[in-house]
């Protein structure tokens, strides 16, 4: 008869004890539910604020994009206009070193001329 109580104690220990693992299982299956929807409106809610801000904020990229591409294109105008004044530089140079080579040929005939209307006059 002890023996039957004994074993009857035990398998109310066990009972007890199964109790309160199912208890520890359902709440943590809970916990890993609540842990799953709060994950899944944390990437809703962060989603829904990069659409937000890129909607408020494409016309602005629109804008500075085109902003961009102008001053680049104003650079790229006064690079061209630079290049071409210094272009034009080189041209009346090469112009005047022609002029200058050119009148530099009749200087000998210039002096010598002088120099004989000056020995006439002596």
């Amino acid at each position: 008869m002890e023996e039957t109580s004994l074993d009857n104690k035990k398998l109310d220990e066990l009972l007890e004890l199964t109790r309160e693992n199912h208890k520890l299982l359902v709440s943590e299956h809970r916990s890993k539910k609540f842990a799953a929807v709060k994950s899944i409106i944390r990437l809703a809610i962060i989603v829904a604020i990069l659409a937000v801000a890129y909607s408020f904020l494409n016309p602005y990229i629109k804008n500075a994009k085109k902003i961009y591409e102008s001053v680049s294109t104003q650079f790229q105008t006064i690079s061209n206009a630079a290049q071409t004044l210094q272009d034009t530089g080189s041209q009346i140079n090469n112009a005047g070193q022609t002029v200058s080579n050119f009148f530099g040929g009749f200087k000998d005939e210039f002096d010598s001329f002088s120099n004989s209307f000056s020995n006439d006059n002596e």
